[in-house]
C-alpha cells in the first residue's frame, strides 16, 4: 500500500470480485435461510411458488453480518449445526449424504476462498464442572485441532472465531467459563505457529472479558451473540478479509443498475424535507423532519430524521422499484423469466443525534418483490436485532442472489425496496440514510460465482 495523507496507509490492491465464504461449527455458524435453514447451499435465495401467497426468505444478521463491512463477502455454504459438539461435527463426514449433512467434505465442494470456524464450542463445555474442566478441555481442543486440519485440505483460509463467550445458566458457570478461558488461548496459540493458514478472532476483550463472561450488550440469552454482538464480531472479520484479500469493492454486482434515480439527483418536496423522487418515509411514533440529499463520508445519502414521540418507535425508507421506469434499454416491465437472478445492494447509515445511545430492537433491509400474475409476494429479508449505538453507524446491504423460480414473474410497482429502524428509546432524534442503491439482473457467468 501507499501512505497518504495523516499517514493513512491507502491500499492499492482492491477486490472486485466475490470471497466466497463457507461457515463451520454449531448454531453459532448455522446461517442458513429462513427458506431452507437446514440446507447447506447458500449460495442464492430461490423460490419455486412466486406467483401464489407469500413466501418469506432471508437470513438473520446475528450471524451473518461481515457484508456490512465487507460488501463482497459471499456466503456459498451453511456449515452450523445447532447443538452440536465437536465430537459430533467430526462425526458428520461418516455420516450418509445429505444436503444437510454438512460435513467437512460437503464443505470443500463449494470451493470455498475462507472458511469462518465457529466451533469451540460452547456445546463442548457447557455442562462442565470443576473436576471435568481438564479432560474436557483436552478433548475440545484435540477435536478443535482435528477439524481445522481437516478444513485445510478444502484448500481454504481458516478464520478460527474460538468461543464468543458465556453468561448463561449453567450449573457451575465459572467452570464453564474456565474451560472457555483456556480453549480461547490454546486456539490462539495453535494459530499463531500456522499464520498463512489460520487468522485467529480473540474473542476476548472483543465480546467477552478475560474470564470468560459476557461483556455488555454482547449477548442477550448469554449464550449467543446478539446483534450488537455479530456486528462487533463481524467488524474484525472484515479486517482479516482485507488482510487476505485486499480492500472489498463497495460493489458487489456491477453491471446495469434497474433502479430509477439512483443518484438521488431528481427529488420532491414532502411536508418533512427534500426527498428523492422515488423514495418516501414512513414513520411511527414520531415525527418526521430534515429529510434531504446530503453527501456524508463522500458518498451522497438520502437522509431522514425522526423525533421520538414514543418508544417502539420506527423510521422505514422505502424505494419504489418501477418497471416502466426500468434503465435505459430495457423492456417494461421487466418481464422476468424463470430462472433469471438478481442481485440487490446499498449502504445505510444509523446515527443518533439527541441522546448518548440509540437502543435499536430491529434493524430491517427487505426487498418485497410483487408479481403482476396471480397473488404472488416475496419478501427477501435481512434483520439484525438488539445494537446499542452511541455514534455513526454505517453499513452495507447485499442481498444473496435471488433466483425467480415462476415464467413470467413480472414486477409490479407495487415491488419495492424497504430498509427500516426501530428503536425502544422514549425520546430524543435520530437519522438514517440510504446511498447506492442498485438492482442487477446478473448473467450466467455471475449466477454461478
Amino acid at each position: 500500500g501507499l501512505v497518504g495523507p495523516g499517514g493513512v496507509i491507502r491500499t492499492i490492491a482492491q477486490r472486485k470480485t466475490p470471497v466466497r465464504i463457507a461457515t463451520f461449527g454449531d448454531s453459532t455458524a448455522n446461517v442458513g435461510t429462513t427458506q431452507n435453514p437446514a440446507s447447506q447451499d447458500a449460495t442464492k435465495y430461490s423460490s419455486s411458488a412466486w406467483q401464489s401467497g407469500l413466501v418469506s426468505i432471508g437470513m438473520g444478521g446475528d450471524k451473518w453480518a461481515v457484508p456490512y463491512f465487507y460488501p463482497q463477502a459471499y456466503l456459498v455454504c451453511n456449515g452450523g449445526i445447532s447443538g452440536e459438539n465437536t465430537t459430533q461435527m467430526l462425526a458428520r463426514d461418516s455420516a450418509a449424504y445429505s444436503t444437510m449433512r454438512k460435513a467437512v467434505a460437503d464443505i470443500a465442494n463449494f470451493s470455498p476462498d475462507v472458511i469462518f470456524l465457529r466451533g469451540g464450542s460452547i456445546n463442548d463445555i457447557a455442562g462442565v464442572t470443576a473436576a471435568t474442566v481438564a479432560s474436557t478441555v483436552a478433548t475440545t481442543y484435540a477435536n478443535h485441532i482435528a477439524i481445522i486440519r481437516r478444513l485445510a485440505a478444502a484448500g481454504a483460509r481458516i478464520v478460527d472465531e474460538g468461543i464468543f463467550g458465556y453468561s448463561g445458566g449453567a450449573a457451575e458457570p465459572q467452570s464453564v467459563r474456565a474451560a472457555l478461558v483456556q480453549l480461547n488461548a490454546m486456539f490462539a496459540t495453535y494459530a499463531a505457529q500456522y499464520p498463512d493458514l489460520i487468522e485467529f478472532i480473540n474473542p476476548v476483550g472483543l465480546t467477552c472479558d478475560s474470564t470468560g463472561a459476557y461483556l455488555s450488550d454482547m449477548s442477550t440469552d448469554g449464550t449467543h451473540l446478539n446483534g450488537m454482538g455479530s456486528i462487533t464480531v463481524a467488524r474484525k472479520e472484515a479486517e482479516a478479509l482485507t488482510r487476505l484479500f485486499g480492500v472489498s469493492s463497495a460493489v458487489r454486482y456491477p453491471g446495469q443498475n434497474n433502479l430509477a434515480n439512483p443518484f438521488l439527483g431528481s427529488t420532491t418536496s414532502p411536508g418533512y424535507g427534500v426527498v428523492a423522487t422515488n423514495m418516501t418515509f414512513g414513520v411511527s411514533n414520531g415525527t418526521r423532519q430534515n429529510a434531504k440529499v446530503e453527501v456524508i463520508n463522500g458518498k451522497a445519502y438520502q437522509t431522514c430524521e425522526v423525533v421520538i414521540s414514543a418508544t417502539t418507535n420506527y423510521l422505514q425508507c422505502f424505494i419504489t422499484v418501477d418497471p416502466s421506469a426500468a434503465g435505459a434499454g430495457l423492456t417494461a416491465p421487466l418481464n422476468v423469466q424463470i430462472g433469471d437472478v438478481y442481485g440487490l445492494e446499498w449502504d445505510f447509515y444509523i446515527s443518533p443525534l439527541s441522546m448518548p445511545s440509540l437502543s435499536v430492537t430491529q434493524i430491517t433491509n427487505r426487498f418485497d418483490i410483487r408479481d403482476a400474475v396471480g397473488s404472488g409476494r416475496v419478501v427477501v429479508d435481512q434483520i439484525a436485532q438488539t445494537l446499542t449505538l452511541t455514534g455513526e453507524f454505517f453499513g452495507h446491504h447485499a442481498t444473496q442472489p435471488i433466483l425467480f423460480g415462476d415464467v413470467q414473474a413480472n414486477l409490479t410497482s407495487a415491488t419495492e425496496v424497504f430498509f427500516g429502524v426501530y428503536t425502544s428509546n422514549a425520546s430524543g432524534t435520530y437519522k438514517i440514510g440510504i446511498s447506492q442503491p442498485r438492482l442487477v439482473k446478473l448473467d450466467q457467468t455471475v449466477k454461478t460465482i
